[in-house]
């Protein structure tokens, strides 16, 4: 927890320091919300809740299901790490073999994501969450 702490802390550190200076510049005109503090802020409020879940730990009620939550975690990173080494897999598979094709010669299909590795990676990362249109493909 102390690392959680450390960073929670000094984020809010952050926000302080960028906070007092842009609301005395801008005086009235001051907008929270459009201020680039207000990122350090959201940062270290997912530290915060994350600190939460030791104090919620202690509850005869929420303890249990905290325990439950930290057991999933191990399993959530091992999938993880399988889901990983299958999208890089057929992310070199698919650079590899689109990137042989011009464009003319692919007709319909948008080879664009498919130029590079990382393109690749995201482009069938977005197809494994349902995010690509079927109509297109056709």
């Amino acid at each position: 927890w102390n690392i959680c702490d450390l960073c929670m802390y000094g984020l809010l550190v952050v926000w302080i320091s960028l906070r007092v200076p842009e609301s005395l510049t801008l005086g009235d005109t001051y907008n929270p919300q459009q201020a680039p503090s207000s990122l350090f802020l959201g940062l270290a409020a997912i530290f915060i809740w994350i600190r939460m879940l030791n104090v919620f730990g202690l509850d005869p009620i929420f303890g249990p299901l905290v325990g439950i939550m930290q057991g999933m975690m191990s399993s959530v990173v091992y999938f993880l790490v399988l889901l990983m080494v299958f999208i890089m897999g057929f992310a070199t598979c698919l650079k590899s073999v689109f990137k042989q094709f011009t464009q003319e010669e692919a007709g319909d299909f948008s080879l664009e994501g498919f130029d590079d590795m990382l393109k690749s990676m995201v482009s069938l990362l977005d197809m494994a969450l349902g995010q690509f249109d079927l109509i297109s493909l056709y």
